[in-house]
């Protein structure tokens, strides 16, 4: 796949893509996906799917249809990225980061982590303890590389993403060395440590990984 898109490319396409740290998607279990040989596509079976709400695997396909059936607004977790993607991912130019979640209306239900430990994860597992990518290389792919990406779109991205004279304050300073990824599959909303302080419009909402209740941030418009 990425070759198909540095190939695009060359011929004049402006194609990006991007990846989650974890290994497992979110998304509605009627998703167009799910009419196709979505088992051969992604490689799995319907054993690695399991429901948001409840957290409960499907043991067969027949049970899955039927779930599909009578519930077509339920949200499914399908277990289907491999690890040597993910680093593979990490290492292909302009690569950027993101949490690829969905907005859960409750705390009860079993959602993938990637909302709330994403960035954490990456910083702490794949720079810290893996050294497979650069610290500057994470941050970038976290922050600047889309914030370039949106302000072709969007003129108020270029004051995120870095730290200048000029830019939105949102500032993040946090200990390498503490940084912890809490939130899990069975836990996905335990909130990530080793955050001293993080700064949005420079107003402080995280003090030493405790909020504040500041809520400075706002809307921003494509205009």
């Amino acid at each position: 796949m990425l070759d198909a898109i540095d190939e695009a490319n060359t011929e004049g396409a402006k194609i990006t893509t991007e990846i989650f740290p974890y290994t497992a998607g979110s998304t509605n279990i009627t998703a167009d996906v799910f009419t196709r040989d979505w088992q051969t596509i992604f490689d799995i079976t319907s054993k690695d799917v399991q429901i948001s709400s409840s957290g409960k695997y499907f043991t067969s396909l027949k049970e899955f249809e039927d779930y599909k059936d009578n519930n077509p607004t339920a949200v499914i977790i399908h277990h289907y990225m491999k690890e040597e993607w993910i680093k593979a991912e990490l290492k292909y130019p302009n690569m950027i980061v993101s949490t690829d979640a969905m907005p859960s209306v409750s705390t009860e239900a079993k959602v993938v982590p990637n909302g709330i430990g994403s960035y954490t994860k990456l910083l702490a597992h794949y720079v810290r303890d893996e050294k497979w990518i650069s610290l500057m290389d994470a941050i970038s792919m976290s922050s600047y590389r889309p914030a370039k990406l949106l302000e072709n779109a969007a003129p108020v991205f270029k004051n995120k993403g870095r730290i200048q004279e000029g830019a939105d304050a949102d500032i993040i300073v946090f200990d390498m060395n503490k940084l912890e990824t809490k939130a899990s599959f069975i836990n996905p909303y335990q909130l990530s440590t080793g955050y001293d302080y993080i700064l949005t419009a420079g107003q402080i909402v995280v003090n030493h990984d405790k909020g504040t209740g500041a809520t400075p941030g706002k809307r921003l418009l494509a205009k």
